[in-house]
Formats: C-alpha cells, sequence, structure tokens
C-alpha cells in the first residue's frame, strides 16, 4: 500500500487509529473493517499489555471535533493541555477568544421572481385587470412614440409575458426605477414612470393591499436562510448525524404523543361508556324503586278503600239493626197504644152519612169521609198517599171509585197539590171538555196538548190512545207536569165509568205523589 492509500484509507477507516498503525507495522495496510481478525488480533494484545484507553478522533469524535472547533485558540503554551482536555474544556477555551469580527452584510437586493405557467396568479381578476392596465398604457406610450405604422408593435416589447412578471413582483414596486429589477432598462423613453402610474391607479381604484402583501410573503419563503456555521468534514458528518438522530427522536417523540393521545382517547372513551353503564344501571334502579314505591302505595291506597267499605258496610249494618229494632218497638207500642178519638165529621160529611146507597164501596183501604145522596150533590174524596208511606196508591183509589155506583152523567176533577215527579193517569176519550169558560172539542185520532189557559200554570197534556170501551170511549193519558196546581173537569158517559176506570186502576203508576180525586154527581 502505497502512502497516498494509507492517507486515503486512514480518512475513511472507523477503525482505531492507533490499533490501524499497529497493524500496518505488523502487516503493511491499515485496515477498513472492525471486525477483522487483525484487528481483534491486535485489539486484545494492548488489552493484555494493559496500554491506556485510546485518544484518537475515531475513539472520541467529540473531543476531536472540539479541539478542531478551538483550534484558534490553540498556542505553543497550551497545546499540550489541550491535548488532555475533554470537550467541555475545549469549547470553554474556544469561548475565551475574543469576539469575532461581524460577518459579511447579506445582499438584501431583491431579485425578480419569475411567472410560471401555472402560477395562481393568473387567474386571480384583480392581477388580471393590472396586467390589462399595463398593456394599454404602454401601447397609449408607444403610440405617442411612434404614430407612424410600423411591423413592430407593442407586444414585441411589453407583451403579456414581461407584464405577468412584473405583477408577479408587485411587493417590490415602491418606485418608478424598482420596475427596472424586473424589465432592466426602458424600451422606450418614460415606460418606468407610465407603468409605475398604471400601478398606482390600480392601487387607488382596488383592494390591492392584500394581494401585495401575499407576494411579499412569497418572496420570503422563497429566499435562503442564514448560513450555516462553519465545520470540519468529520464535524459536518457528525452534525448530520445529529440532525438525523434529532430527527428520528422528534418523529418518535410524535408517534409517542399521538399513541398517548390515542391512549387517552381510548381511555376516556372506556370510561364515558363505563359512566354511561352505570347511569343507566342507576337509572334502572331508580325506576324500580319508584316502581316498587308506586306498588306500594296503590297497595295501600287500595287497603285504606277496602278498610272504608268495610267500615260503610258495617255502619250500614248497625243502621239497619238499629232501624229494624227502632220499628219493632214502635209495632210493639203501637198494639199496646190506646186508639185515639174519631174525629168529629163535617156537615157535609154528616149529610152523606145521612142518605142510603144502594151499594157500598169497598171497606178496605184507608178510611174514607161519607158521601152525600144520590138525589144531591155525590162527592167522594179519596185521598192516596204515595206507596212509600202508605199501602194503598193511586190505582186502588181510582179503582176505589170506579167500583162505586153512579146512575147519573158524571165528572171528575184531578187536583195535583205535591207532585214530585211526572205522573201519567190513564182516562177515557173526552166528549165535552171545560176549563175555565174555554170549550175545546177534540178531534178523534189527535192529541189536546193545553187544557189549561192560565199563564202562571203549567197544563195538563192529552195523548191520543186506544179504545178499551168497545168502541163507545177511547183510553189516553191524561199527563200532569212536575210543578203547578193545574185543574180540568172531565165529561164522561156514565156506561163507560166502571170499565175505564178498572183499566185506568192497572195501568196507573204505583209510585205517584199525593193525589186528590173528587167525584161530583150532576143532576
Amino acid at each position: 500500500m502505497s502512502d497516498d492509500d494509507r492517507m486515503d484509507a486512514l480518512a475513511i477507516t472507523t477503525v482505531c487509529l492507533r490499533v490501524a498503525l499497529a497493524v500496518d507495522l505488523r502487516h503493511g495496510y491499515i485496515p477498513l473493517d472492525d471486525d477483522s481478525w487483525v484487528v481483534r488480533n491486535e485489539e486484545a494484545r494492548q488489552r493484555e499489555a494493559n496500554m491506556p484507553e485510546c485518544d484518537c478522533s475515531n475513539c472520541e469524535p467529540d473531543e476531536a471535533e472540539a479541539l478542531w472547533l478551538s483550534q484558534s485558540a490553540l498556542t505553543i503554551e497550551n497545546f499540550d493541555s489541550a491535548l488532555e482536555m475533554d470537550a467541555d474544556e475545549l469549547l470553554e477555551l474556544a469561548d475565551s477568544l475574543p469576539e469575532p469580527p461581524p460577518d459579511l452584510v447579506k445582499d438584501t437586493r431583491h431579485v425578480a421572481i419569475p411567472c410560471g405557467s401555472e402560477d395562481p396568479i393568473l387567474v386571480c381578476p384583480l392581477m388580471i385587470s393590472l396586467v390589462k392596465r399595463w398593456t394599454d398604457s404602454f401601447a397609449g406610450l408607444w403610440r405617442t412614440h411612434y404614430p407612424s405604422p410600423s411591423h413592430l408593435t407593442p407586444d414585441d416589447f411589453f407583451g403579456q409575458e414581461l407584464a405577468w412578471v412584473l405583477a408577479k413582483n408587485v411587493d417590490i414596486l415602491a418606485h418608478p426605477e424598482d420596475i427596472a429589477i424586473v424589465l432592466v432598462t426602458e424600451c422606450i423613453p418614460g415606460q418606468f414612470q407610465c407603468l409605475f402610474d398604471a400601478f398606482e391607479e390600480w392601487k387607488a381604484a382596488s383592494p390591492a393591499d392584500a394581494l401585495i402583501t401575499k407576494a411579499g410573503e412569497r418572496r420570503l419563503a422563497a429566499s435562503r436562510g442564514p448560513p450555516k456555521p462553519i465545520l470540519s468534514v468529520e464535524g459536518a458528518r457528525m452534525s448530520k448525524l445529529r440532525a438525523e438522530a434529532h430527527k428520528i427522536a422528534t418523529k418518535e417523540a410524535r408517534l409517542d404523543e399521538r399513541r398517548k393521545a390515542a391512549q387517552l382517547k381510548a381511555n376516556a372513551k372506556v370510561a364515558a361508556a363505563a359512566k354511561k353503564a352505570q347511569d343507566k344501571l342507576e337509572a334502572d334502579l331508580r325506576r324500580l324503586a319508584l316502581k316498587e314505591q308506586g306498588q306500594i302505595e296503590r297497595q295501600r291506597l287500595r287497603d285504606e278503600a277496602k278498610q272504608a267499605r268495610q267500615a260503610v258496610m258495617a255502619a250500614k249494618r248497625e243502621s239497619t239493626a238499629a232501624s229494624a229494632a227502632a220499628k219493632r218497638e214502635a209495632a210493639a207500642s203501637k198494639r199496646t197504644a190506646v186508639p185515639p178519638a174519631p174525629r168529629p165529621l163535617c156537615k157535609r160529611a154528616k149529610r152523606g152519612a145521612d142518605s142510603h146507597h144502594t151499594e157500598r164501596p169497598m171497606t178496605t183501604g184507608p178510611r174514607l169521609p161519607p158521601t152525600g145522596s144520590a138525589t144531591c150533590d155525590l162527592r167522594l174524596v179519596c185521598v192516596a198517599e204515595s206507596a212509600e208511606r202508605s199501602k194503598w196508591s193511586a190505582s186502588h183509589a181510582i179503582h176505589h171509585i170506579a167500583t162505586f155506583p153512579f146512575r147519573h152523567t158524571m165528572g171528575i176533577k184531578f187536583e195535583i197539590r205535591s207532585v214530585r215527579r211526572r205522573m201519567s193517569v190513564p182516562c177515557p176519550y173526552i166528549s165535552k171538555s171545560f176549563v175555565g169558560s174555554q170549550r175545546i172539542w177534540p178531534c178523534q185520532g189527535q192529541s189536546v196538548r193545553s187544557l189549561h189557559p192560565a199563564p202562571a200554570r203549567r197544563p195538563l197534556q192529552m195523548n191520543r190512545g186506544r179504545p178499551s170501551c168497545g168502541g163507545k170511549c177511547w183510553a189516553g193519558e191524561l199527563t200532569a207536569p212536575a210543578v203547578g196546581w193545574p185543574r180540568a173537569h172531565l165529561v164522561w158517559q156514565k156506561d163507560s165509568i166502571p170499565t175505564v176506570f178498572r183499566s185506568a186502576a192497572d195501568m196507573a203508576s204505583r209510585k205517584a205523589a199525593r193525589l186528590t180525586t173528587s167525584l161530583v154527581h150532576f143532576a
């Protein structure tokens, strides 16, 4: 291996330089592989000889880079001590030097940015209007300088392409001379001033501030950053490795953050699901508790209602027993009591008692006052109590009257004094009917609805019926209203009275209120 080969091998080898030089002395070449058998044998020999740790640039790259960076601070006096320093001490030695001179002033001159065929400003309406304004202004300036026809046109000197490049760099147009950054020079005198005046008119006529600001941001993004610090070849390689390691670490940290965020999200989701399940369970428990409480409350109400019904039934039974006992006591006292003295008869009753009848009425039922003779006015008064208060009803009274022997034409007057409900009394067909001084001639098959003309009294109602006396008489209903004291005088033939009243006795209501019936004989 030649000396040039040895220098190249020492520049690229990763083997310890002390081991590499020892191998070169024994075998005549610089090894490049750390796993070769000659390198392993030499490392074993140096360990057996108890040689100190190597301090070469391959074994201590950080100290070597620090030594390279601090070489401006090395002198003859501190060189030996600098070789004994570590990386931190060497960097402190480099920092102990005076401040270096400032860097060169960065070139801040603007550079024209070209406009590509797919640039987004090509479809911007404001930029299209600016380009048109520039081309029209330059065309007007061209015709001012060259009014005669020519084979050259304004587009040959300032066409659409130059106009769009100038529009791409609107952020640097502060003075007319700034147009030279893009166009370099004027084609005709006054071109820059003409284009700048058109640009100022466009800014005044349209909202162009946002577009100019955006163009400046694009220029800053396209410019280069600050220069990198000066490094050695090995330092640059190490810096690159550190940058890659930092990039990998940053990527892993970002992945770790994403994994942690995903884990936190999953944990939050699990916690939310658990909370939802717990809330549902608690809601179900509350619902069941409310249901049980409602059932208990309803059962309690049913029990209370049952007890109340039982108490009411017991009270009713006690009341019934007390009432029965009172009735029994009243019946017993009535049987043992002395009967009251008979009521004295009135004059009319006495005159009726003196007359003699061929046939006497029924002796059963309530006691009736005596009647008059057959030759004079005969009046039979029957007072029938309601079915709840007496064993006799209106039908018994009417039947008692109907079985009485009559020899003359008679009239019956119904007088209802205390009516508690609607009452119907069947009667035959009317031949003559008088209500006060009004005469009514009813027609067969029709109903007479009003028999009482008095406005303060409610009328009786006469409804049609069917024959019940062999065709001679008609049976109908005489209906009394629930209030008032209506009166009506009804006249029948004497032969039909017993049959009609027997029929009326069977058809009368057994729940009628108090009814007073007067039977009058007319001569």
